[in-house]
């Protein structure tokens, strides 16, 4: 490995095995249909949504008002993928873009190792990876 006088103590690379994580995230967004009003549009939107159950009608109707849409913000993509099936078949326009990641995080000998910066972490399990250790892949 690259003389780092922080990673003297470290074995080669070849020890080390870095798992790298695909992390499936969505933001998703439903657009409000002007042909209806936005309280009956709320309304409807709201029976098929349990999770918007928790939100009062008023601050929907102000995010409708002021946006033009109902932010869900981010989700996994398989409830993504769910949300988008439900309300795309009750004709909502509903967007979901693609917000996914990969991250990394080495281990050596059974146990993990802990970099509290993330871009430090980042460039550390890269850097790993440049010179030969093992990678093991995960999908989140």
């Amino acid at each position: 490995m690259e003389e780092d006088p922080a990673r003297m103590e470290y074995p080669e690379a070849s020890e080390w095995t870095v798992s790298r994580c695909h992390h499936d995230i969505r933001h998703v967004t439903v657009h409000f249909d002007e042909s209806l009003s936005s309280t009956a549009w709320i309304s409807r939107l709201r029976s098929l949504c349990p999770e918007l159950q928790q939100r009062s009608p008023s601050d929907l109707l102000a995010e409708v008002r002021r946006a033009a849409f109902v932010d869900f913000g981010m989700m996994s993509g398989r409830e993504a993928h769910r949300l988008v099936q439900l309300l795309s078949v009750q004709h909502f326009d509903v967007r979901s873009e693609d917000a996914s990641f990969v991250s990394h995080c080495a281990m050596v000998a059974g146990s993990m190792l802990l970099i509290e910066n993330d871009a430090e972490a980042e460039a550390f399990c890269l850097r790993l990876i440049r010179e030969g250790a093992a990678i093991q892949e995960i999908e989140a």
